[in-house]
């Protein structure tokens, strides 16, 4: 995806530790968000602006600017979006169209109920938060009616270079729709979308990756609960896919039609792996994994959250001394861990190292001047209905934590 936007595929396991979080964690240091905004599924840095939007799980996004040397933002103004939230359902991701710059279209992915996640468009107004949300159109409309809980739904979207939208679509708890290749969901769903202001749906591409016989929306499969991806430098697809219980897993997919494998395994396949694909990283629920070893502020409650990002971009002017240019972040939502990971052009594994530790991470982005930026979701990994789920809080990665 042209998109450098890694968003939260909303889930129930929302962040880590108790009570109020100290601007002192390892690497990072806080910003201070001029709101008291809660809840906040992902971080979008206008395109070429010290402005940010910060969209909430009840479907609030606020606009912020970055002032005081970037040291805290102020808030500007804010627009809703109507959606069904409910334990994982909420507005989950955003993505701004290629030619955002002279349209104003912001893509959201929102549920739309229990059972079903849209993907729609406004007309961004930052002096008429009204006329914004009167904007919306719906561009699609995904689910499944059987679907029994509000989980694995819509996640990350972006843009490729021939401006297709991309967009992650999680099974809705019906495992075996990862592995019917005539449904879109529990995979990667590629369509163009309409480009009149006031008429939302779309047209297929033309090639689709799964012929006549599949869903000519489906660019890839076998995944559960993919919360966060983007298209890579090199034009591959890496995703942060949630476990049911064994493995998180970070997977790139090379080219359309894959299939990573879900039901039918969980992390590494160990057998009749055939024509799936691998996670190129994975990890258990143990205490002792290398990455909780390895990170000395491991949040050790049970959840396991996989979460991938990009790093800076390629060629882009940065204070990490380049040692970020064009690798993947990653890391888990709940241990708190963040790791580097850098890939050569064939998908292989050339450096993984520990980065710092940042629990409840639900977004990143790259600001005005190359740093790198993560927005938190709440102040506790585990939350129960009805309870208080504290503020967001907004850090930059200091240039003095790279590897």
């Amino acid at each position: 995806m042209v998109s450098r936007r890694v968003l939260l595929l909303g889930l129930l396991l929302v962040g880590c530790g108790d009570g109020e979080p100290s601007a002192d964690v390892p690497g990072f240091v806080e910003v201070a968000i001029g709101s008291d905004v809660s809840q906040v599924t992902g971080l979008y840095f206008l395109p070429d602006s010290d402005e940010l939007l910060l969209p909430t799980r009840v479907g609030t996004v606020e606009h912020h600017q970055l002032i005081r040397g970037g040291s805290r933002t102020r808030l500007i103004g804010s627009f809703e979006v109507p959606v069904h939230a409910e334990t994982d359902c909420g507005l989950i991701s955003l993505a701004f169209d290629p030619e955002f710059a002279s349209n104003g279209w912001i893509y959201l992915g929102h549920c739309t109920s229990l059972s079903h996640s849209a993907i729609g468009r406004v007309t961004f107004d930052p002096d008429d938060p009204v006329a914004t949300a009167a904007s919306y159109v719906t561009i699609l409309e995904l689910g499944h009616d059987d679907a029994e809980q509000p989980w694995h739904n819509v996640g990350a979207l972006g843009f490729d270079d021939e401006g297709a939208l991309l967009a992650l679509f999680g099974d809705k708890t019906i495992p075996a729709l990862a592995q019917d290749s005539t449904s879109p969901l529990g995979g990667i769903v590629r369509l163009f979308p309409s480009r009149s202001e006031d008429v939302g749906g779309y047209t297929l591409p033309d090639d689709p990756a799964y012929g006549s016989e599949g869903s000519p929306l489906l660019w890839a499969k076998g995944l559960r609960s993919p919360w966060t991806g983007f298209l890579d430098h090199e034009g591959r697809m890496i995703v942060g896919d949630v476990g049911q219980g064994a493995y998180e897993e970070v997977d790139v997919i090379q080219e359309p039609g894959a299939n990573l494998g879900w039901p039918l395994h969980e992390g590494p396949c160990m057998e009749s792996c055939e024509g799936f694909v691998d996670p190129v990283r994975s990890w258990n629920r143990s205490e002792t994994h290398p990455f909780v070893l390895a990170d000395p502020d491991a949040v050790l409650d049970w959840p396991r959250v996989a979460w991938v990002a990009p790093g800076v971009p390629p060629g882009l002017a940065n204070p990490y001394d380049d040692a970020l240019s064009g690798v993947v972040l990653y890391g888990d939502l709940c241990v708190g861990f963040v790791r580097v990971l850098e890939l050569d052009s064939n998908g292989a594994v050339v450096r993984d190292e520990a980065l710092g530790h940042l629990a409840n991470a639900t977004g990143w982005d790259v600001g005005p001047h190359g740093d790198l930026y993560a927005v938190t979701f709440a102040d506790r990994c585990t939350t129960s209905p009805g309870a208080s789920y504290g503020r967001s809080r907004l850090y930059r990665l200091l240039p003095t934590s790279t590897p």
